[in-house]
């Protein structure tokens, strides 16, 4: 009993340390060398997130204005952000092989808006801004609740890697691999797919003021799936964002400090 209270004494005491700045004290007796190595770690971690933030910010501004074209809208730098941050850390997991491409749904936006974006990352510019649905049972107008389950008729949020085609009762199909355990991993059992529909389209706006809804599918407008899909397809990186259900909580994907620090080391650079 006594060494435990010691051991935990002890480490107590460490984490502490660790949490404030280190004083010219140095309560535990750590060595100046080590103390030197502490705050050059912190140091170092810091410099590589202010890399990545930089980084990030300087692709967002050139998109910005490298994009004049009338009704095409941006995503926010947020969700751009997030959806970098996931994308460096799937590239750092070897699972993209489509190093340019990125795909961008946000579905904190009302399906009204055109929340679909789809980036080229090497030309700075965006390819796709157009429609695309959620599950019915996610929500009405705006999709608030998400599912990993079969048979819930709702989307899944997080990252994904596109897969093949094939044709199917829509048409020309995407396959979609789930990459979040416990949030979309189960997305290709569920055959969620990327699809086009007639319900994706600006005359069921006017009609109804949305757009119908799927099955979970991020499905999208029958004049451009054909074109998108071929674009996408074969492992490129596909992101689907809501915040709700505290996704930013649970995905392990979000983790800002492993991307930065896989940027910084120059391993893979646009």
């Amino acid at each position: 009993m006594f060494l435990k209270s010691l051991a935990f004494s002890f480490f107590f005491t460490l984490a502490t340390s660790f949490s404030n700045p280190i004083t010219s004290g140095n309560p535990l007796d750590v060595s100046p060398d080590l103390s030197a190595e502490i705050r050059e770690g912190v140091g170092s971690m810091e410099s590589n997130m202010q890399k990545l933030d930089n980084f990030i910010t300087g692709i967002y501004d050139e998109l910005k204005f490298s994009n004049p074209t009338p009704g095409l809208t941006m995503p926010s730098f947020e969700v751009f952000r997030k959806s970098l941050i996931g994308y460096y850390n799937l590239l750092n997991q070897d699972k993209i092989k489509d190093k340019a491409l990125l795909s961008i749904i946000d579905f904190s936006l009302p399906s009204d808006k055109k929340r679909l974006r789809i980036v080229n990352l090497d030309e700075k510019t965006i390819l796709f801004n157009d429609l695309v649905a959620h599950g019915r049972n996610s929500g009405n107008v705006i999709a608030e609740t998400f599912s990993n389950v079969a048979e819930s008729h709702m989307s899944s949020q997080g990252f994904y890697i596109t897969g093949n085609t094939y044709f199917g009762k829509h048409g020309l199909s995407l396959r979609l691999n789930g990459v979040e355990k416990g949030i979309n991993d189960n997305a290709f059992d569920r055959a969620i797919v990327m699809h086009g529909a007639d319900y994706v389209s600006e005359d069921f706006i006017k009609t109804y003021g949305r757009l119908g809804r799927s099955l979970g599918c991020p499905s999208v407008s029958s004049e451009i799936s054909k074109d998108v899909i071929e674009t996408i397809k074969d492992r490129s990186c596909l992101f689907i964002y809501s915040p709700a259900s505290k996704y930013d909580e649970t995905s392990t994907l979000l983790n800002a400090t492993d991307a930065a620090s896989f940027f910084s080391a120059g391993s893979f650079k646009i």
